[in-house]
């Protein structure tokens, strides 16, 4: 049984990567290092004293339905 999944966000990811390919096409700046797109901890409900959210959150987070 899965009590809890990390959670990343696909939408932002692409987004980020067509940015910076638009931005290589523009001005031949290539991307570098490390990039930051985010991380969740995903429970059926909320862990007190731990950085989570519901599982109806994280589809809403995840897919961009804000």
């Amino acid at each position: 049984m899965i009590a809890a999944t990390s959670q990343q966000y696909p939408l932002k990811m692409g987004a980020m990567g067509v940015a910076a390919g638009v931005e290589y096409a523009r001005t031949g700046k290539k991307p570098s290092g490390y990039t930051d797109t985010g991380v969740m901890l995903i429970s059926a409900k909320p862990i007190a004293g731990v950085a989570s959210q519901d599982a109806m959150t994280g589809t809403r987070l995840c897919w961009g339905k804000q």
